[in-house]
């Protein structure tokens, strides 16, 4: 979530957080306008997030050889130029 000239962009994530749990999307808006200091590693999170990128990847490779091109955006990208992206 990130807001650009005035306006709310939402990515996939956001829309599903909100489905799961409306609060998260108050805590969200509210970070927009003060972000709030982000937590320690936790070594559990880190470890899904290996296992998720994995899935990920595997996933791609799989739809590189079904459909041939993928556009994939960088993660390293600020989230408005993810956005626009």
């Amino acid at each position: 979530m990130l807001r650009t000239n005035d306006h709310l962009v939402l990515t996939a994530t956001d829309v599903v957080n909100h489905l799961a749990c409306e609060h998260l999307t108050a805590l969200d808006l509210r970070d927009l306008d003060a972000p709030q200091p982000q937590p320690e590693t936790d070594p559990t999170l880190a470890l899904l997030q290996k296992k998720g990128d994995a899935w990920e990847r595997t996933y791609l490779d799989r739809l590189r050889r079904e459909h041939g091109t993928v556009e994939v955006i960088s993660r390293d990208l600020a989230r408005a130029q993810a956005a626009q992206a």
